[in-house]
């Protein structure tokens, strides 16, 4: 029946965007014939869950679309009970966007309407806000108030590999006391046996190939930079071959070892795909930022000028999306937060002159 469809979809959808990528489309393409046979719209909740579809396939202005549809149908005294998915999901988004003081806006919000619940739902909701928070900070260039986030809620769990491999991540662009133990509880769960497996969904290894990456060219750890590189040709399919696929992992993982490779010429430089393949595989999944952030990092300051361009107008049309929003929210003046944070990305992502890398941390600008 439509009733049941009308949840049993949003929940498929749910499953597929953390396990499987490849059923996305598909299941895009059944929610919107569901939506044309509710005339009054779905629930609440199903907004919630088609946005991460357009999300994850980085399709961020039709993501806000939805949110927004979704909200607009939840009164502010049932924030509470039916919201708390949309404001979460609507704050990751605006953390994409770099929309940094309207994202503090919602994270309150959220954690304002979250203190009205108790039930089993709680913990899964403080774990998501406190990533939230984490990765709000980074984008605000406050990378030690990230740290003790991430690191608290890793001690909280120590098998919450989301919050090790970000500490990992982090800790090969800042340095942090506990930099040995993240590298050390990574490169005990890396195993390059399980990438001849499918991992079609937010899969932790390559999250942590990601992050092993990062701290081979930030520290210039040629052991840490050979262990890792026979998932080259892993990686390198996953960019030409799977097109419905997230390509972010593999390729921030590639765009690394090409950075690392200009510089020492390890011997396994050649097995390394064009920085072309990786450009186009980061662009067909609008990854525009950070397209722009390597580019600036490789000294190509007029493709990050491009692609800063495409992603600022990306944003423009995300920022139009968000507009109907609840005035309750208590939202700023749009055009003023938008001319600042493209001020400041011009000005550092343009500049002729090479940032450190605790420039890049303090600037937020750095690829995450």
């Amino acid at each position: 029946s439509r009733l049941t469809q009308s949840w049993v979809l949003p929940q498929l959808a749910y499953l597929a965007e953390i396990h499987d990528h490849r059923l996305l489309p598909n299941l895009e393409n059944q929610l919107r014939s569901l939506e044309q046979r509710f005339l009054d719209g779905l629930p609440p909740a199903s907004y919630h869950q088609w946005s991460k579809l357009y999300y994850r396939q980085g399709n961020y202005a039709l993501a806000a679309r939805k949110l927004a549809t979704g909200l607009a149908r939840v009164t502010p005294d049932q924030y509470a009970p039916q919201g708390l998915g949309l404001l979460g999901a609507l704050l990751n988004l605006m953390i994409d966007q770099l929309l940094v003081e309207p994202a503090r806006r919602i994270e309150q919000a959220f954690d304002r309407y979250l203190s009205l619940r108790s039930d089993d739902l709680v913990p899964r909701y403080r774990r998501n806000g406190v990533d939230h928070s984490a990765r709000l900070a980074l984008r605000n260039g406050e990378a030690d108030q990230a740290h003790c986030l991430y690191h608290r809620r890793w001690r909280r769990d120590p098998t919450d590999e989301r919050a090790a491999v970000w500490l990992l991540y982090l800790a090969a662009w800042h340095p942090v006391p506990q930099a040995s133990e993240y590298l050390d509880w990574a490169l005990s769960q890396f195993d390059p046996s399980v990438l001849n497996t499918e991992l079609t969904g937010n899969d932790g290894p390559l999250y942590q190939l990601r992050a092993l990456a990062a701290w081979a060219w930030c520290r210039e750890d040629a052991t840490v930079a050979d262990r890792i590189a026979p998932a080259i040709p892993f990686c390198a399919e996953r960019l030409l071959d799977h097109p419905n696929l997230d390509v972010g992992p593999p390729s921030f993982t590639l765009a690394y070892l090409d950075l690392y490779a200009r510089q020492h010429t390890p011997v396994w430089r050649d097995r390394l795909p064009s920085w072309g393949h990786i450009a186009g595989a980061l662009r067909d999944h609008r990854y525009f930022l950070e397209l722009a952030a390597f580019s600036a990092l490789r000294g190509e300051i007029e493709e990050a000028r491009r692609m800063l361009d495409t992603y600022q107008a990306q944003r423009r049309q995300v920022v139009q999306e968000l507009r109907p929003l609840p005035v309750d929210l208590d939202l700023p003046d749009w055009e003023s937060v938008l001319k600042a944070r493209e001020r400041h990305e011009c000005e550092f992502l343009l500049s002729s002159t090479p940032r450190s890398r605790d420039e890049w941390v303090r600037g937020g600008l750095w690829p995450m």
